[in-house]
């Protein structure tokens, strides 16, 4: 709470999320208190707290049953729209992502990731080294390197402007009969859509962390496609 209160009282910034430490349980017990506090402040009103993010789950060959019609928008629950999504420097991660990237709406109804991490700007001596999608650990050299995980991220985020939504399951969102998956989203003003499809196997695309529920063996594989 003091730090909330710093950060406005001293710099003028409102923060609208808080939640607990990353990679930290500190169980239901804390969150309830943290809710309890930030709620009986003068920030109540502005400040909500949110669930622990779901950290690398994974994705399953089975859309929701109820193709996320159950669902609202809902801040008070992180883990209900957001999870965490990685890649290590294994030439594999690539895969991995461009199946959870697509299917985590499908099977999940997360319609936001966090990517763990960006740009790998640290030596290679530190732990998880070379693991963003981007590296840039010698800064004296204006080098920089693109890795595969970019592209995969790239066929979501080049063709899903802020604001577009996803279609309803079975009118543009599915999984595909053999192996894959297909995910639409519209333009606010109902005008443009952006297609992705994505055909991975379960024994080519493994996450290096988190889960792996088991997935269908399509015929084909590494094949990404986009439309708009």
């Amino acid at each position: 709470l003091k730090w909330i209160r710093g950060a406005k009282r001293v710099h003028g910034l409102t923060i609208d999320y808080v939640g607990p430490w990353n990679e930290r349980n500190e169980g239901e017990e804390y969150n309830r208190i943290l809710r309890k506090v930030i709620g009986e402040s003068e920030f109540g009103n502005v400040t909500t707290v949110l669930n622990r993010i779901v950290h690398y789950p994974g994705t399953t060959d089975e859309p929701d049953k109820q193709g996320c019609s159950q669902y609202e928008w809902n801040t008070s629950d992180g883990s209900r729209w957001v999870d965490e999504e990685g890649s290590i420097f294994d030439g594999l991660s690539s895969r991995c992502l461009a199946r959870c990237t697509n299917r985590q709406y499908i099977s999940g109804c997360h319609t936001s990731i966090y990517q763990w991490h960006l740009i790998s700007s640290f030596y290679d001596y530190f732990n998880w080294p070379r693991c963003g999608v981007m590296v840039a650990n010698r800064p004296w050299s204006e080098e920089y390197e693109v890795t595969s995980p970019l592209w995969a991220l790239a066929h979501t985020t080049q063709f899903n402007p802020i604001g577009w939504r996803y279609a309803a399951h079975g009118q543009g969102v599915s999984m595909l009969d053999k192996g894959g998956s297909m995910v639409t989203r519209i333009s606010e003003d109902l005008k443009d859509f952006s297609i992705v499809m994505e055909k991975m196997q379960s024994d080519s695309s493994r996450c290096a962390r988190g889960s792996n529920p088991p997935l269908p063996k399509g015929t084909s594989h590494c094949k990404f496609g986009n439309q708009i």
